[in-house]
């Protein structure tokens, strides 16, 4: 297996954070935080639990962390449903259930939902 590669830029001040294999296909799920106000957009690929690969646009504050899971090949089902919004809102989350892995879709997204709109965002967040 060839290496892992990240990389960050600032352009224009728009940051900017890509890492693995961000294109997915078969197999893969997209988990995708969009936040058009504020101009965020967060994209994981995830393949059997592990993170594949990442995008990051506008807050790229997370990047080394989503770098260093996907590079250890951490599995993420545990605390799948809160980590796009990031390793500092992790204890947001209820850790006990996010420790069991527990919830549907449906339970996830409502959690989603709510924890976003406590943020003031305006977020769509998809499993695909």
């Amino acid at each position: 297996q060839g290496s892992v590669t990240s990389t960050k830029l600032k352009v224009t001040g728009i940051d900017l954070f890509s890492a693995g294999d961000f294109k997915g296909g078969d197999g893969f799920e997209e988990l995708i935080l969009q936040d058009p106000s504020r101009g965020v957009y967060k994209k994981l690929v995830v393949k059997d639990n592990r993170i594949r690969g990442a995008v990051l646009y506008g807050d790229t504050v997370d990047g080394g962390w989503y770098f260093q899971l996907m590079k250890e090949a951490t599995d993420i089902q545990s605390f799948r449903e809160s980590i796009l919004f990031g390793r500092a809102n992790m204890a947001d989350e209820g850790r006990e259930e996010a420790k069991s892995g527990s919830g549907t879709f449906k339970q996830v997204h409502g959690r989603i939902s709510r924890m976003s709109a406590e943020r003031g965002a305006n977020i769509r967040c998809s499993l695909s």
